[in-house]
């Protein structure tokens, strides 16, 4: 990934995807950006096809839909966005990610070191 100063440029060829299975179909996610180069915030990538995830983040989450349509589920609520649309979703919130068709989203979170945090309860 070029870096230039404190700016990085990720580009898509370069991405390097990872398979999650589950019990509806796979989803395909890259993260490009994490704690390795940003101590902040982290981004990346995730493609679905008629597939679902049950998901409880413990970072706050900005999803940007980049084509289809991504449902997000939540408290029984589901939530519709389309193309251009953007999502906040907090941390804690339990949610089902869900797509009836094929779909993309961009997300950026923080922090990026999540996964080494224990947050109060």
């Amino acid at each position: 990934m070029p870096k230039q100063g404190l700016v990085t440029l990720a580009r898509r060829e370069e991405f390097t995807w990872e398979p999650i299975e589950t019990a509806s179909g796979t989803f395909r996610i890259t993260r490009p950006f994490d704690s390795r180069n940003c101590p902040t915030v982290g981004g990346g990538i995730c493609e679905l096809n008629a597939a679902e995830m049950a998901w409880t983040p413990n970072y706050d989450e900005i999803v940007t839909v980049l084509s289809g349509e991504l449902v997000i589920e939540h408290s029984g609520t589901e939530l519709t966005a389309r193309m251009g649309d953007m999502v906040l979703i907090r941390y804690g919130a339990e949610i089902v990610y869900r797509s009836r068709t094929k779909c993309a989203f961009s997300w950026v979170l923080s922090p990026a070191n999540w996964k080494s945090l224990r947050w109060p309860e």
